[in-house]
């Protein structure tokens, strides 16, 4: 399939954490080493890369807010955006291969489970195989 990815360094990873004093789990920094720096061709429409995480979080809970009428908890943390509508979440207290939560905001809103991190990847290369 030669599908193209870009990772993130350990360094970088880490220098994200520390600004924003916070613990990324295992399986989010494994997928960042895989893809965090650009996956166009798995990601297509989707914005996921380390560089962009501040755009992500802030759309995100923005959005979140939106939906809900309420504020975005803090435990929150956005890693994808697809078109300014759909996100996809973790919680930062749910351990090293947290669940993963799909919400979207449209006429409709979508706020369920989608899965585990570690499943993201998988998930993306399956679409592309159909």
């Amino acid at each position: 399939m030669g599908l193209k990815c870009e990772g993130s360094t350990i360094e970088s990873i880490e220098k994200e954490q520390n600004k924003r004093g916070i613990r990324l789990p295992k399986a989010y920094k494994d997928f960042l080493r895989v893809c965090g720096e650009g996956a166009a061709q798995l990601f297509c429409g989707d914005v996921i890369e380390l560089r962009h995480l501040d755009y992500i979080n802030d759309s995100g809970r923005e959005t979140y807010e939106a939906a809900f009428g309420q504020k975005c908890p803090s435990n929150i943390f956005f890693i994808l955006e697809h078109h300014g509508y759909s996100y996809c979440y973790f919680k930062l207290n749910d351990g090293d291969n947290p669940d993963l939560y799909l919400l979207v905001y449209g006429d409709e809103v979508t706020n369920e489970l989608f899965g585990k991190i570690d499943h993201l990847l998988d998930y993306k290369i399956g679409l592309l195989k159909k």
